[in-house]
């Protein structure tokens, strides 16, 4: 099953941002290379971190090649979901990998130039890298434990709940133990590794995270809570005809390529920052920003 004029399209893009496509291609493939196992395994990080930020740059990985491969049929509104998750993949790689991170609560009210913040409370911890690991693992396992708790509670899912909550339970929590119980709670209540809502998490760690926040996870999350259906739509000014809307054009395909591989590079550079790949690697990761900047609106 093809949709309408789909091979027409997928040539129609190939040719028309093929130095674009030949760009994220050159970007991923580096991307992929970039972890040296010979650097990695010299990293003095604490193994749990390592982990946790490997899991997140792979992840980051797949959704710049799962966006490229969208994008290339011509579906770049397809791309949206998994351009958000690369956004919040992109804030835990910097959450994890930043050496000094400050977390605050922003006042975003209308009309103020410059939100007032308030920082967070610690709890008496210190955010250095070994905590944040904590928080981000600790954050994953509360997940867990709320989805499969409320399998116990969905009809014809609670058996399957009710054994998975079990063997569950029985892990050990370490990292659960070592934010403790207040840390707990407001990570039960929140719904990012920070303890933050996520646009208050975004601002924390930097001006240009907050603005991706405002323009790509915003027009993204459109898709997500299904709020865009008119955009796959052809409506004449009669409202008389009404028509699937299958495709975008070339513009927008090429703004949600240039947006993934703004958010792509800079997951290579959290990563490059702190695990040092060396001056090689440094290099090319400007030079992908630079080419960025030239690409046409």
């Amino acid at each position: 099953m093809t949709l309408p004029h789909q091979r027409t399209v997928k040539r129609a893009v190939a040719a028309i941002l093929s130095e674009e496509l030949a760009y994220c291609r050159k970007l991923l493939s580096f991307g992929v290379d970039l972890p040296k196992p010979a650097v990695i395994n010299k990293c003095r990080l604490k193994a749990d971190t390592v982990t946790a930020a490997m899991g997140l740059y792979t992840k980051a990985c797949l959704s710049y090649k799962g966006i490229i491969h969208l994008c290339e049929a011509g579906l770049d509104r397809t791309a949206a979901p998994v351009n958000r998750s690369l956004f919040e993949t992109l804030l835990n790689i910097t959450f994890l990998l930043r050496r000094r991170v400050s977390l605050n609560q922003f006042d975003f009210a209308a009309g103020k130039k410059t939100p007032t913040k308030k920082p967070l409370g610690l709890f008496g911890k210190k955010l250095d890298t070994h905590f944040r690991t904590d928080l981000y693992c600790a954050f994953c396992t509360l997940r867990d434990q709320k989805m499969v708790g409320q399998w116990t509670r969905t009809p014809g899912l609670k058996r399957t709940g009710k054994a998975a909550h079990k063997r569950l339970s029985a892990l050990p929590q370490p990292h659960v133990a070592a934010i403790g119980a207040q840390w707990e709670k407001r990570l039960k209540e929140k719904n990012t590794c920070a303890g933050l809502g996520i646009a208050d998490y975004a601002a924390s760690l930097g001006k240009g995270f907050y603005m991706w926040y405002r323009s790509v996870y915003a027009m993204d999350s459109q898709s997500v809570h299904q709020s865009d259906s008119l955009a796959y739509l052809e409506i004449d000014d009669r409202v008389t005809n009404i028509a699937p809307r299958w495709y975008t054009s070339p513009d927008q395909v090429r703004e949600t390529l240039k947006i993934a591989s703004l958010m792509f590079v800079r997951c290579t550079d959290e990563l490059n920052r702190r695990l040092r790949f060396g001056r090689d690697a440094s290099d090319r990761i400007t030079d992908f920003r630079n080419e960025l900047n030239g690409w046409t609106q």
